[in-house]
């Protein structure tokens, strides 16, 4: 269910996104922010990115190469301000001893920095944003972050991260991944409980729905078939009556009246009755059919003389909801 998987990617997003940070020119302030963030946008800069698109673009990192890419989004004024864009993408980069690819945004321009071959990474982010780059450019960003996370050759490719301590350092990073895969496991079983909080009612509905469209059915099936045994017993009695010389001195004329009305109702049923495919469609058939018998009754009472009675309720056999 397609409607259902794009809810929960919403939540989830929401959850993983962090409030648009105040503006900055401070390649400190923006090194911690982006570290911390995974994707940094500038107060500035947030008519190119809106903060819930940046939660959707932490949870595609997250989902594409967790831990590997960041992403940063300025407006010009501040690489200007710090030496260019090019000067900007490496202050920050140290500064945050980059493990992966960093990705800043600054106006029309971007610039990806990475801590392993960047030939690769520079030509996926250009063919990823080549000819679409436009004022809301998340989208663009999204297909950035599969392209980086597709040419990555991961940690275990780089050589160790400075400041490596051997056997402790391992340790600590063996820790980190065990936090990395907990807090992973966690929130998969959040999407399954929000699956689960929301698929259970929808699967409720439909299988409440198709019983009740199977209900009705089968009632609408019964219905007919009563209205076409009326409809047979109708025929009969205009066939009875069709002896009856209505031209003949004394007949009563509302008898006539009655048994041509009848005549012209039976054929009109008979064909509401062969389109009546619906329930709206066999209700009118059923409202002719019950004007017909009823017609039909007067006319033989009169015409052939019997004792009058109430004729029984035609409609006491039609369609009831179920």
């Amino acid at each position: 269910m397609p409607s259902l998987r794009i809810a929960l990617l919403a939540v989830v997003s929401l959850l993983l996104a962090a409030p648009t940070a105040r503006g900055s020119d401070n390649p400190k302030e923006l090194a911690d922010a982006v570290a911390s963030q995974i994707v940094h946008v500038d107060e500035r800069a947030k008519g190119r990115v809106s903060q819930r698109e940046a939660g959707d673009l932490r949870l595609r990192i997250t989902r594409r190469d967790v831990g590997r890419i960041k992403i940063l989004v300025v407006p010009p004024e501040t690489a200007e301000r710090n030496g260019g864009l090019v000067s900007l993408t490496s202050t920050v980069a140290k500064m945050i001893d980059l493990r992966g690819a960093l990705l800043t945004v600054a106006g029309p321009d971007v610039r990806v920095t990475t801590s392993y071959d960047s030939g690769p990474a520079v030509t996926a982010v250009q063919e990823a944003m080549s000819g679409r780059f436009k004022k809301r450019i998340a989208g663009d960003l999204e297909e950035a972050v599969d392209a980086l996370a597709r040419v990555d050759p991961g940690a275990e490719a780089e050589g160790p991260a400075p400041g490596d301590l051997g056997d402790i350092g391992e340790e600590a990073n063996d820790f980190l991944d065990d936090i990395g895969d907990t807090l992973k496991t966690v929130l998969f079983a959040f999407i399954a409980i929000v699956a689960f909080l929301v698929l259970v009612p929808f699967l409720i509905w439909g299988y409440r729905a198709r019983r009740r469209r199977a209900d009705d059915q089968e009632g609408l099936q019964i219905a007919r078939e009563k209205a076409r045994q009326d409809l047979v017993d109708v025929g009969g009695t205009l066939r009875e009556l069709d002896a009856v010389d209505v031209d003949a001195p004394g007949i009563d004329p509302a008898g006539r009246d009655a048994l041509s009305r009848a005549l012209e109702l039976y054929d009109q049923a008979d064909r509401e009755l062969k389109r009546a495919n619906t329930r709206r469609r066999f209700d009118q058939a059923r409202t002719t059919l019950n004007s017909a018998i009823s017609q039909a009754t007067i006319a033989r009472r009169r015409l052939m003389g019997e004792s009058s009675q109430a004729p029984s309720s035609p409609g006491g056999s039609g369609f009831v909801n179920p």
